[in-house]
């Protein structure tokens, strides 16, 4: 179960701590089980559904400084009690859970309250952040029973606290510190603020909830002494019937029967898909978010020329780096391959603020200091390359991309640095403008991150904020080509090698997820890979690795692996599958409906060469005729034969063209997969050779 969004996380756990203490009131005992929910026995509106919300509550007082939740939910499947297993997390040094109170209602009625064991462990720790997560089991849960607990998250006073509280907000207001990546001037201020998120959908269905936010005096008192003045106000994302409304000094929204949100295969980020409500300040002055845009950018790209003008000893650099080369291109290349020597703070998973300042690492204020001191933040480095370009001749920029990996960008919520949530550079080369993302490690000069692809892109200009669409790239810039070699035995089964080569955002995905892992841990995760396209039996070692810290081409994977019984007997006929390629991974839509969009990370390209070496004396009688399907967003080719000398030699070519698809095109996305499905899964008939 989930801790509501609240307050962007830690900046309200700081005006919370910042602020007098004040005493809790006291909670009330537990409500009355009403009649119908000792009596459900099912959720109609989503039958078979493991358990149900009978009422969730979040509340948000900042005048009582505190975040009050309250779960009800029943068990109506022997799969529902799982739910007995309660995870509440918070921010370790800005928040921490009080008054935890939880019971089971028995079918018979009867109430027991929970005593037991409370545990912490951490779920996250990155940087100076650290989430906890405070875990316990509630006993004797069966079908029929009613889960309930309650709890208050408050400020952690505790020693030091304060201190870490106070820097969590400064850095949010922007008057220290700076965003990953690269925030606006100091003077600028503040423009928009964000105070709470309302994930309205959970993965349950809820009969009832309600939800509130109580604004005190603190924040408006923060933002007048820094010059701002600053309105609530809030948006929502999928609500049909109720609105959230003012009443009595703080915004609420009541509910009833909010659909359960499920996880589909290859769905979009599932923020952008869920019934939320967003609340936020924004500057008293604007009337529509197109001034903001318009505002909020301009102070961002003060700041960024500011940090590019003071730029040290980037022309001498550039020129060191770019001597003796006339090409265009190779000297954006070498300028590149110089940006991406300087150490990427923001991929080093062990750099706590502890370590930071056991390093004596310092904020860079400008290229100057990131040149000389070597390393910096993405921002840092995307921002060091477009100063060297601009000193080497070229015309260069910094742009904001909105990173879609974990969310949509929506032009009607402000947050530039929580929605443009990435820096490229955008530089001018014969006449056309290229990006170049030279802050994500291993990237390709020339490409970008998949995240920033295809995505909506903020360029500085004169005129109000320029929004763009990043360019998409083709299949072929996303290709796994596997090379499969087996012998089939006597007893059916398949052994041999496979050697996979990983090329363009696929090699990057895995190396970019694999920084700072051991070894151990990648190989592990290779053959996780590996074996999900395995039928469930099969046996898979990763032999080598090739490249998975460097820049070359490719990433190259070399396996051995063990297909047992995938042959089977007919007679004095043996059937053998025209794939190996069986696995739970290669018929990823199972579903005849579908809720949401169809969702790819990108366009990508896969392509399989098996050979396999058959028995002595045997030989194929049939194999299946080639199949060809050539669609506006798909493409698939497969081919088997024999080959002489004892072989069947197959090849498989599936294209993915589109990563997008409505809701609506889920059958035609489906019938494709289903089609190369039944490809893989026709058989070859093999007998012996007569004598």
């Amino acid at each position: 179960m989930r801790q509501p969004r609240t307050l962007a996380a830690t900046v309200l756990s700081a005006i919370l701590v910042l602020a007098a203490a004040r005493p809790s009131p006291g909670q009330s005992a537990w409500q009355p089980i009403a009649p119908e929910e000792k009596a459900m026995t099912d959720c109609p509106q989503q039958p078979g559904a493991p358990a149900v919300y009978l009422w969730r509550e979040v509340l948000t007082d900042e005048n009582e400084r505190q975040i009050s939740v309250h779960y009800r939910l029943k068990v109506l499947t022997p799969a529902g009690k799982e739910q007995a297993n309660i995870e509440i997390p918070f921010a370790k040094g800005s928040s921490k859970v009080q008054g935890l109170k939880a019971r089971v209602v028995q079918p018979d009625g009867r109430s027991e309250e929970f005593n037991g064991q409370v545990f912490e462990k951490t779920a996250i720790r990155a940087g100076g952040l650290k989430i906890k997560v405070m875990t316990f089991a509630l006993p004797d849960v069966d079908v029929g029973s009613i889960i309930e607990y309650r709890y208050k998250l408050v400020p952690d006073e505790g020693r030091g606290a304060s201190k870490r509280a106070m820097a969590a907000l400064e850095e949010s207001l922007g008057t220290t510190g700076r965003p990953e990546e690269g925030g606006i001037d100091t003077a600028a201020g503040v423009l928009f603020f964000p105070v709470d998120v309302w994930d309205i959908q959970e993965d349950l269905f809820t009969c009832k909830a309600r939800f509130a936010y109580a604004p005190s005096d603190e924040i408006e008192n923060l933002f007048g002494l820094a010059g701002l003045r600053m309105r609530l106000i809030w948006v929502f994302n999928r609500l049909k019937d109720a609105k959230p409304e003012r009443k009595k000094g703080q915004v609420e929204l009541a509910l009833e029967n909010i659909p359960a949100l499920e996880t589909e295969e290859f769905m979009p980020p599932k923020n952008s898909q869920r019934m939320e409500v967003r609340l936020f300040y924004l500057e008293g002055r604007f009337d529509s978010f197109d001034k903001y845009w318009e505002e909020e950018s301009g102070n961002w790209q003060k700041g960024a020329e500011k940090f590019m003008r003071k730029a040290g000893d980037a022309a001498a650099e550039a020129k060191r780096v770019t001597a003796g080369i006339e090409d265009p291109l190779q000297k954006l290349r070498a300028l590149y391959a110089r940006a991406q020597e300087i150490k990427n703070l923001s991929y080093d998973k062990t750099l706590t603020s502890r370590r930071r300042e056991e390093l004596k690492i310092k904020d860079n204020g400008n290229v100057a200091d990131v040149l000389k001191r070597g390393y910096g933040l993405r921002s840092d480095i995307t921002r060091s390359f477009a100063a060297m370009a601009r000193a080497a001749g070229f015309e260069a920029k910094v742009v904001r991309v909105s990173r879609r990996d974990n969310k949509f960008f929506d032009r009607n919520l402000g947050g530039l640095y929580d929605q443009f949530d990435a820096e490229l550079a955008m530089v001018k080369v014969s006449g056309e403008d290229k990006l170049f993302d030279p802050a994500t490690p291993f990237c390709p000069v020339g490409m970008v991150h998949w995240s920033c692809a295809g995505s909506v892109c903020l360029v500085p200009a004169e005129e109000p904020p320029l929004f763009l669409t990043t360019p998409v790239y083709p299949p072929d810039t996303a290709l796994i080509q596997r090379e499969i070699a087996l012998a089939l035995d006597a007893g059916g089964g398949l052994a041999g090698t496979v050697t996979v080569t990983f090329l363009g955002q696929e090699a990057l995905a895995r190396r970019v997820k694999h920084i700072g892992d051991d070894e151990a841990e990648v190989k592990k995760d290779f053959e996780t890979e590996m074996a999900e396209l395995l039928p469930a039996e099969s046996k898979v070692v990763l032999k080598t690795l090739e490249n998975i810290d460097n820049n070359k081409d490719s990433v190259v994977a070399h396996f051995d692996i063990e297909l047992p019984g995938l042959a089977t007997m007919a007679g004095d006929r043996t059937l053998l599958p025209v794939s190996p390629l069986l696995g739970s991974r290669r018929h990823p839509f199972r579903h005849a409906r579908r809720t949401f969009p169809i969702y790819f990370p990108y366009p990508y390209r896969e392509f399989d060469d098996i050979v396999v070496t058959l028995p002595e004396g045997m030989r194929a009688e049939t194999v299946p005729a080639a199949r060809k399907k050539t669609l506006e967003s798909f493409g698939f080719n497969l081919v088997c034969a024999p080959e002489d000398g004892g072989k069947l030699h197959v090849q498989r070519d599936l294209v993915v063209k589109k990563s997008f698809f409505p809701a609506d095109q889920h059958k035609t996305v489906k019938a494709f997969f289903d089609e190369i499905t039944a490809g893989d899964e026709e058989l070859i008939v093999l007998t012996a050779v007569k004598k």
